[in-house]
């Protein structure tokens, strides 16, 4: 009863203010809170995994805290959607991740590509946006050539290219069997990220736990925002997390 009153009462919210009126505030509210966080914790994904990949260096001291607040946001990312999920606090069933089958190689060259112009920018899209703001014109260049490229390839000159390779794929089975092995990927990279942690003695602070998992935690509002709030079914809204590269 209590779920349908709730129910009730969002369908009453976007009858008054419209689903996008709602939505565009929500992700507006989402924004302020993202940036307020990543400018405070000089929050950076590239940074966390570079200083995972060199463990045994020893720029690792000085890069440390970017891997426990990265695995502190994956963990509270991680199990806020699935006890959402479980508890039908939204609906991630009807998310773009989970109505389609993946293109495993698709995916591939994917995260290839995104890495490299990561590592090459020196900074992930959430990294380059804080800097921009802060004045760094390197940042502000890597992030208009970014956005220009990621336009282009969802609907400019590039489009075509992109819509060619996702073509190419693997036979079904063997992608089948990837995707049942990639429901694994996250787990594993938590369970290496603590097991870093657990060999360098490493131990969050209080500072590492509230900006970490409010960067996860982040990820389950969006689907919320998304699935529940902006449910409409005259005027449906993708369901899907906190994204960085097309809202750029």
């Amino acid at each position: 009863n209590h779920i349908y009153v709730e129910i009730i009462m969002f369908a009453d919210i976007r009858e008054i203010y419209g689903v996008v009126s709602v939505l565009f505030y929500s992700a507006f509210l989402v924004g302020i809170i993202f940036g307020c966080l990543a400018e405070r914790s000089d929050f950076c994904i590239r940074s966390a995994l570079l200083c995972m990949l060199q463990h045994k260096s020893s720029s690792f001291e000085k890069n440390k805290h970017f891997l426990l607040m990265f695995a502190t946001a994956l963990i509270s990312a991680f199990l806020g959607v699935q006890l959402t999920s479980f508890y039908k606090l939204i609906d991630y069933s009807t998310s773009v991740h989970a109505s389609i089958t993946p293109n495993v190689l698709g995916i591939f060259f994917g995260s290839t590509i995104f890495g490299a112009g990561m590592f090459l920018t020196r900074g992930c899209i959430s990294r380059l946006v804080v800097l921009s703001g802060r004045g760094n014109s390197r940042a502000l260049v890597a992030l208009i050539f970014a956005s220009v490229s990621a336009l282009s390839s969802l609907n400019g000159v590039l489009s075509g290219p992109r819509i060619t390779l996702s073509k190419v794929s693997l036979p079904n089975v063997i992608n089948e069997v990837l995707i049942n092995l990639g429901e694994l990927l996250v787990p594993a990279v938590v369970f290496a990220l603590v097991w870093i942690c657990v060999r360098k003695r490493l131990l969050p602070t209080m500072r590492h736990v509230v900006y970490g998992s409010s960067f996860g935690f982040l990820v389950s509002a969006c689907f919320f925002v998304t699935s529940v709030i902006c449910a409409d079914d005259f005027d449906p809204v993708k369901v899907e997390g906190l994204v960085f590269v097309s809202s750029v």
